[in-house]
């Protein structure tokens, strides 16, 4: 009797065991597949702000309307993206033609901004030179922000002049954007433009080099829904995490809610973006099954 017990035990869990493999393995093969199709997301809405990057390096000139026409095939093929904006670099004495340009333009009450303290817009102080937001589609949802002076706001310059300075696609720490919810952060992607090519010059060649640069803004929450399609998201709950400054980790955006009873489940990725690390972590979700 004993002997037959003791059988019965070892094939239970054995039994447990193998149900626990399979469900850590289905798990796994669901959050490797969540997190490629976000991981491609990113890195096609990256492309997609070379590619504007590319049409400025490669034209002397382009004006309102032709910037609206080029974009408008990649924002309506890719729901995920707020915006895509041409920022030029535009020193002091240049500024009243630049808002002047604007208003003919049809932006009937364009001008330079700048947040103040409580982030409320207002009217940019003068400065030497201005890093500001002069084509910005989709227009109606984005046009409160068309004007504002990236060089304005610490992060936002800083994530400018690290572009600037190495020639390179940079990526912004996770910021809060005015399109977005409270409790939702975004990121800012960045590749500078050049007046003539300095892959070879040195940081300083490069700033005096600057033409502006192209930038596309993107709500985390918003690239992670759109990269799932119709999935069923209530399977995974999916955290991404900027894990680039071990002094200031920060929460980007979340897709899903957690489920209960599978705590001991879960799976963990890091990818790099351009100068950021993020770290993916993923457990079952509400509606998880085996």
């Amino acid at each position: 009797m004993l002997a037959g017990v003791s059988i019965c035990l070892a094939l239970f869990f054995a039994t447990v065991s193998k149900e626990k493999d399979q469900a850590r393995l289905s798990f796994k093969l669901l959050a490797e597949e969540t997190t490629s199709s976000i991981e491609n997301s990113i890195i096609e809405n990256s492309t997609t702000v070379g590619a504007i990057a590319s049409l400025f390096s490669a034209s002397g000139k382009v004006d309102r309307r032709g910037f609206s026409v080029f974009v408008r095939p990649f924002l309506t093929r890719n729901r995920s993206i707020q915006a895509l904006q041409w920022v030029p670099r535009v020193i002091d004495k240049d500024r009243k033609s630049y808002e002047a340009s604007a208003r003919r333009d049809g932006l009937s009450d364009f001008c330079f901004k700048e947040w103040d303290k409580t982030h409320v817009l207002k009217t940019a102080s003068i400065r030497k030179d201005y890093f500001v937001v002069y084509y910005n589609e989709p227009l109606l949802p984005n046009r409160f922000v068309t004007g504002l002076d990236n060089g304005s706001e610490p992060i936002r310059h800083k994530a400018l002049l690290d572009s600037a300075l190495t020639g390179s696609e940079t990526y912004s720490p996770p910021i809060a954007l005015l399109q977005s919810k409270a409790s939702q952060k975004g990121y800012l992607v960045y590749q500078p433009v050049y007046t003539r090519p300095v892959q070879n010059g040195n940081p300083q060649e490069r700033l005096k080099c600057l033409r502006g640069f192209a930038a596309g803004v993107f709500i985390m929450d918003k690239v992670m829904q759109a990269a799932q399609g119709h999935r069923n998201t209530g399977s995974i709950y999916l955290e991404v995490i900027d894990v680039t400054d071990s002094k200031h980790i920060q929460k980007i955006g979340s897709i899903g809610k957690k489920g209960a009873g599978t705590t001991n489940i879960s799976y963990d990725r890091y990818y790099s973006f351009g100068n950021r690390r993020w770290y993916f972590h993923a457990v079952p979700g509400i509606s998880y099954t085996v």
